[in-house]
């Protein structure tokens, strides 16, 4: 599932669909982008990856897990 993606020539990033704006947030840092998760629930833990779309090979991925109370 794709969320976000971002545009390095316009320095902007968007999320995807409407519906995700509840749970994250975007921004371009000038050099990419970084995504934060806005809302915690089931639908939000698990692995997010982030994939340079000018170089597939480029990529990095966070684990957000559900804690322990």
């Amino acid at each position: 599932m794709n969320i976000a993606e971002c545009e390095s020539k316009v320095q902007s990033c968007n999320l995807l669909d409407k519906k995700y704006k509840e749970y994250y947030t975007v921004a371009h840092t000038g050099s990419g982008g970084i995504m934060f998760v806005i809302r915690l629930n089931e639908d939000t833990y698990g692995t997010y990856t982030c994939v340079a779309t000018y170089k597939s090979s480029i990529s990095a991925s966070v684990d957000v897990l559900k804690g322990t109370d």
